[in-house]
C-alpha cells in the first residue's frame, strides 16, 4: 500500500508574474531546467515556508531556521564549487572563505583555525569598523557576523560531523567568531535536497 503523504498532487495557484518570473529564474539556475525542476523548487520554498512558520513562530526562536539557512546556503555553495573543482571539504572550506572575501565589500580578510575540535573565524571588516560615523554595529552583525554564522558554521559541521555552538563572539578591527564542538548530534539538522 503506498503512503498517501508521500503522492504528489497537482494544485492551481495564482502569483504576482513578477514573482513567478523571479522564482522560476532562481529554480532553473540551482535545478539546470532538470526534469520536474519548477516541482522542485516549489517543495522546497514550501518546505522553507513551513519550517519557517512552525519554528520561527510557534516557537519563537530563530536558532533552528538559521540553521536550516546555513546548512542550505553551505550545500548550494558546495554544489556550485563541486561543478567548478573536485576538491575535498577542507579545500572547499577554504574556496568558500575566499568567496566570502571576493563578494563582501565589507570582508577584507578571512581566516579560520582549528583549536582542538573547536573553530576559530577571524574576519576583518575595515570599512565598517573605520567608519564608525556611517555603520551601526547592527550593519556589522547583519553584513559580516550572520552570514559568516550561519554558513562556516555549516561547512564545518559537514565536514566533522559534528554540532558546534557559538561560544564566543568578539567585535572590532578584527572580528572574531568562536566554535565549540557540543556533544548533541547533527541529526537535528535537515538539509533541504
Amino acid at each position: 500500500m503506498k503512503n498517501l503523504l508521500s503522492q504528489n498532487k497537482r494544485v492551481t495557484v495564482s502569483l504576482d508574474t513578477h514573482l513567478d518570473y523571479e522564482f522560476r529564474k532562481l529554480a532553473s539556475q540551482k535545478f539546470r531546467f532538470e526534469k520536474g525542476w519548477y516541482s522542485k523548487a516549489i517543495a522546497e520554498a514550501m518546505d522553507v515556508w513551513i519550517n519557517y512558520n512552525e519554528v520561527g513562530i510557534l516557537t519563537g526562536g530563530i536558532t533552528n531556521i538559521a540553521r536550516l539557512t546555513g546548512h542550505n546556503l553551505w550545500s548550494m555553495l558546495k554544489n556550485d564549487f563541486n561543478h567548478k573543482y573536485q576538491h575535498d571539504n577542507e579545500d572547499m572550506l577554504n574556496d568558500i572563505c575566499e568567496y566570502f572575501v571576493d563578494q563582501s565589500p565589507y570582508i577584507e580578510n578571512l581566516d579560520y583555525q582549528i583549536q582542538g575540535e573547536d573553530f576559530l573565524i577571524s574576519a576583518d571588516t575595515p570599512l565598517i569598523t573605520q567608519n564608525r560615523d556611517c555603520f551601526m554595529v547592527e550593519e556589522l552583525v547583519d553584513r559580516c557576523t550572520v552570514p559568516l554564522v550561519v554558513v562556516l558554521r555549516a561547512g564545518i559541521e559537514d565536514i566533522t560531523h559534528n554540532t558546534y555552538k557559538i561560544n564566543s563572539l568578539e567585535f572590532g578591527e578584527s572580528n572574531q567568531i568562536h566554535f565549540k564542538k557540543i556533544n548533541s548530534p547533527l541529526s537535528t539538522i535537515e538539509v533541504l535536497p
